[in-house]
């Protein structure tokens, strides 16, 4: 059941425009699939949170019912409900998503590599997995495979361990990390959906 809640002055459902006053004297327009064969929305109080609920309402003279009790939700209001929304916080109609990963490349931090934890240990807005830039100049270069190479064959605890080369977070950097390295080495960190540079 999509719901669609940008600002416009009324609410909208099964059709029919509804005035319906909603949180801080705000107004919702929210689109519900004519699936049901009606209902009565209020928001709890913000965009995107709804209640149906099972009894017989009068609103504006339209009589609205819902078959059954059930919560609905679009936190980000891009007319996709949570429960099927691969990118909560983040607006995507699309819902594309080219890595395959069960994040929206609206809300990911590797568009392009599966990497489900979002691990980005630099907080530069690139997860580690598609990040060979260990010195964050917005390239991967010569500089970035020394600061590697110090950290080869280390693990969490040594002092030569650099958790922005352990790309794969298993707390050890060895040949499947070099094997990462590798195929990032003179690439720009990414593709992500909050790019930098």
């Amino acid at each position: 059941m999509p719901v669609n809640c940008k600002r416009r002055g009324f609410l909208k459902l099964l059709g029919a425009s509804l005035s319906y006053p909603l949180a801080r004297n705000m107004f919702y327009s929210v689109l519900v699939s004519k699936s049901l064969s009606s209902a009565n929305s209020h928001a709890d109080t913000a965009c995107g949170q709804f209640t149906i609920d099972s009894t017989l309402h009068t609103v504006d003279s339209t009589l609205i019912n819902a078959s059954n009790s059930m919560p609905v939700s679009d936190s980000d209001c891009d007319g996709i409900l949570d429960n099927t929304d691969n990118c909560l916080q983040h607006p995507n109609v699309d819902q594309a998503n080219f890595d395959g990963d069960s994040l929206g490349n609206a809300c990911d931090n590797c568009t392009l590599v599966d990497n489900e934890d979002q691990r980005d240990t630099d907080a530069d807005n690139y997860g580690n997995l598609c990040d060979g830039d260990l010195n964050n100049d917005g390239t991967t270069n010569t500089l970035d495979l020394n600061l590697y190479k110090l950290a080869h064959r280390s693990s969490l605890g040594d002092t030569n361990y650099n958790a922005d080369a352990d790309f794969n977070g298993d707390a050890v950097i060895n040949t499947l990390d070099l094997n990462t390295y590798k195929s990032l080495h003179r690439r720009d960190p990414g593709p992500s959906c909050c790019e930098l540079f």
